[in-house]
């Protein structure tokens, strides 16, 4: 027989490590192996980018500058300065959700907001 391949196998969440811990199910799957690799990446960058800080910046820190200056006029003009207080969660929501969907761009890779659980909890913090 002939196996059909749909696009839409690419969205499918497949087991790849199933523990049972005291009737706990922690399955290792695609979704959170990508997760993982977008947090590691993001901690990856900010180390990158403070591990020798510099009055001139070097490239990472400069890119984070514009990530961070970026995010505090987007505040600043929608919430005004009633807002400062919440641009730590949404600095960290916008870098989390602008990693998982660049890698999400790679070939073979995993999209993981388009899961509708993550998009759900994103959403909800």
């Amino acid at each position: 027989m002939y196996k059909i391949y749909t696009p839409f196998e690419q969205f499918e969440l497949i087991a790849l490590l199933k523990i049972m811990i005291m009737g706990l199910d922690i399955t290792i799957t695609n979704l959170s192996i990508t997760v993982l690799l977008s947090l590691f990446f993001i901690l990856s960058i900010f180390y990158l980018s403070t591990y020798e800080l510099k009055l001139i910046p070097n490239a990472w820190q400069n890119v984070l500058e514009l990530i961070y200056i970026y995010i505090i006029t987007l505040v600043k003009d929608q919430l005004s300065n009633k807002g400062i207080k919440y641009i730590p969660i949404i600095l960290s929501i916008f870098i989390l959700i602008l990693t998982m969907n660049f890698m999400g761009l790679l070939p073979y890779a995993y999209t993981v907001t388009a899961q509708f659980v993550i998009t759900f909890m994103l959403a909800s913090t």
